[in-house]
Formats: C-alpha cells, structure tokens, sequence
C-alpha cells in the first residue's frame, strides 16, 4: 500500500501533497539562490498575515453576520464525530438564511482577497 493509499482516509491532511510539494521547491530554491529564498518567504509572510489581520477585522467589523453563524447546529460538536453519511451535508445551512450565508462567505473571501493583494502590491 502506498503512503498517498494510507493518507486518503485520513481527514486532516487534504493539502498534505501540496504541501509537501511545495516544501520541495522551496527547498530547491533556497539551493538554487538562497537571496530569492529569503525574498520568497518574505513575501509569504506578508500574504499571510494579511489573511489574518483582514479575517479578525471581518471579525469585529460584522459581529453578527459571521458564515458560522448560519448553520443549522454548532459546527464544532461535529468535528469529532466520525465521517458523515453520502449525500448530507457536512455542516448543513438554516433553508432560509442560504442566502445570507453565501453573501456572508463571499464577503470574507473578497476582504480577505484584496487585503493581500493591495499587501503585495503595495509593499
């Protein structure tokens, strides 16, 4: 059995390739020219922290329209559950805030968006 075979079951390590894979071209950079490396990590760090500063801005700015807020049960009493039936959902939406939920989403992502990129291209 392959090492990919054992870690598809497992739930908590999706991006595990990616990052895997990404980890190895970092590597290779910091071999090829470790200036670029460090130029590189630099401006990852400044994505990510723009993440996260614009999704506790998000945070305090819209208290009562948080996506979580909009689903049928408490997302976090789930999350040790086990694995979920075919064809229901994971964390189901209350029917008549569907709408609200989806703008709620796409108006993190959109913040979150453009604060890194108005980050990397301002700096």
């Amino acid at each position: 059995m392959s090492i990919l075979s054992r870690l598809r079951g497992i739930r908590h390590t999706r991006m595990l390739l990616c990052s895997l894979i990404a980890v190895a071209l970092w590597l290779f950079l910091w071999h090829a020219s470790p200036r670029e490396a460090l130029i590189v990590t630099y401006k990852l760090t400044q994505v990510m922290l723009a993440a996260v500063v614009t999704y506790w801005i998000d945070r305090w700015l819209f208290p009562y329209a948080r996506p979580e807020g909009y689903l049928c049960e408490e997302w976090r009493d789930r999350i040790g559950s086990g694995d979920w039936p075919d064809g229901v959902d994971d964390f189901p939406v209350v029917t008549e805030s569907k709408t609200l939920f989806m703008v709620a989403c796409l108006r993190r992502s959109f913040l979150m968006g453009a604060a890194m990129l108005a980050v990397e291209l301002g700096l």
